[in-house]
């Protein structure tokens, strides 16, 4: 991804800075907000915050897709698949 990087000058005070922000992947799958600072022409600090990425979804069955009727209101709920149902012990 390109990064975004913000320039500031300014001659008479001496103010010769720069800021930029990254987004990245790291090694272990996360995304990365990489915010980096400093006087231009000098080594700057870097402040790295991961997000964790999200589960893919889960496939929908045919039957949840199905149209609902007019009148209905129903809770918004992932269908229950067979092999997350809890085994009897009976």
């Amino acid at each position: 991804m390109s990064s975004v990087t913000i320039h500031r000058t300014d001659p008479t005070r001496n103010i010769r800075r720069y800021y930029r922000l990254d987004v990245q992947q790291d090694l272990f799958g996360q995304w990365c907000c990489i915010c980096e600072w400093g006087r231009i022409g000098a080594a700057g600090q870097t402040h790295s915050v991961p997000y964790p990425t999200l589960p893919p979804p889960r496939p929908r069955s045919i039957a949840s897709a199905a149209p609902r009727s007019a009148g209905a209101i129903e809770a918004a709920q992932p269908p229950v698949l067979k092999s997350e149902l809890p085994l009897c012990a009976n």
